[in-house]
């Protein structure tokens, strides 16, 4: 009898690490299988958002042993349209896409870049336009970037009206051209007097030579502003949320494999990302009539 109930406690603690051991496997295979469909926002072309952030993507899946599945947007609208229609799970919005999409689809912030706290636009023109200040550009053709672009149109605009410069009355015509690049295109190429971009890409495109560097010059920098930022959909789970944060924040620029990774993203380092740091930008939103 004392030989049986040994036996049944044996069998018994088979059975317990079988399914223990079945269970952490599973959960193993879960977490391999879990598939996060990431998307950014096209700012610039296709094959300039690869350079950008293929890198980064690897490192992230290799760290948190997650999947993910790149998704174009086809504009800064069709990005914000795809968070909220649940197509994608982790975005990277330009600051007030995100405002829209935490407001109307709960978009949670998880990372920003250290340049991202205090962001810029600039005003573009001709190396050989006479302007020397803002005023200046008046009753000239004025183009801004895409409509639901934070750094090429909603931020230019606020602050022009902050000086009293309404674009539909003070330039002779406002048009948009979709894009930074298309915007610093059709200024050096005299088809536009003047445009509104985003400051980091404008050195970017003059740097690599995309943008002949004697053929725009920048007349305005803005004040600065908070911008770009990672979010996710409020179903993620949490320790999915958590694993995504860690892996940005892991990355270092003593380690030239990470230093290469920031580099191309135009980063330091990453930090934390919360609503609070977007209330400027929610406030100014709110009290505007643009966009809505």
């Amino acid at each position: 009898m004392k030989a049986s109930i040994n036996n049944l406690m044996f069998i018994a603690k088979i059975a317990f690490v079988f399914v223990l051991f079945n269970f952490l496997a599973a959960c193993s295979d879960n977490n391999k299988n879990t598939t996060i469909r990431v998307s950014f926002l096209p700012d610039t072309s296709i094959n300039q958002l690869d350079k950008r952030y293929n890198a980064l993507i690897d490192y992230v899946s290799k760290q948190t042993g997650l999947h993910f599945e790149l998704i174009y947007a086809k504009s800064y609208q069709d990005l914000y349209d795809k968070f909220l229609n649940k197509e994608i799970d982790l975005a990277n919005f330009g600051g007030i896409t995100y405002i829209k999409a935490h407001s109307n689809a709960k978009a949670e912030p998880l990372i920003f870049r250290d340049v991202d706290e205090r962001f810029y636009s600039v005003v573009i023109v001709k190396n050989n336009h006479p302007a020397k200040t803002l005023s200046d550009l008046k009753n000239t053709h004025f183009s801004f970037g895409a409509k639901l672009s934070t750094s090429g149109h909603f931020m230019p605009r606020y602050f022009f009206s902050q000086l009293n410069m309404e674009p539909e009355t003070f330039f002779k015509k406002v048009t948009y051209s979709g894009s930074h690049y298309d915007t610093a295109k059709l200024v050096a190429e005299g088809k536009v007097s003047a445009g509104s971009a985003n400051a980091e890409i404008i050195n970017k495109l003059l740097r690599d030579g995309r943008v002949d560097k004697n053929s725009i010059r920048v007349l305005w920098t803005s004040p600065p502003y908070p911008d770009y930022v990672w979010a996710v959909q409020p179903h993620i789970p949490d320790n999915v949320k958590n694993k995504i944060r860690e892996a940005f924040l892991s990355l270092s620029l003593n380690n030239p494999e990470h230093s290469k990774i920031l580099n191309d993203v135009g980063a330091k380092y990453f930090l934390p990302a919360t609503h609070e740091n977007f209330v400027i930008l929610e406030d100014i939103y709110n009290k505007s009539k643009m966009l809505k």
